[in-house]
């Protein structure tokens, strides 16, 4: 009303905008966990700004960790975990050890 537009020209706008936003579960859950990559990696610079030693895990038991923390119930699934902590330079034997 402000611009004096009719809804009908408005049609393609709003044709267009409907498909962009109605991805498949599948998609948002590509989306999501690519979006859990960039957390990670913000995460582990903050790790080390801190001077904490941290890692990423893959290969875990996603099914098992899901149920656990009961993230199906709240219509949420894991991508990723990441250790952090404390190194133990008294009892780590690869603490001298070069890393490459």
């Amino acid at each position: 009303k402000d611009r004096n537009v009719g809804l009908k020209s408005l049609k393609p706008v709003r044709d267009h905008s409907e498909t962009q936003f109605e991805n498949s579960n599948a998609d948002n859950l590509v989306c999501n966990s690519k979006q859990a990559y960039i957390a990670l990696g913000v995460r582990l610079v903050a790790a080390a700004e801190e001077k904490r030693d941290s890692t990423l895990m893959k290969g875990f038991d996603k099914d098992l960790l899901d149920n656990l923390l009961h993230l199906i119930e709240k219509g949420l699934q894991s991508a990723v975990i990441m250790t952090l902590g404390y190194r133990d330079d008294k009892n780590d034997y690869l603490v001298n050890f070069k890393k490459n």
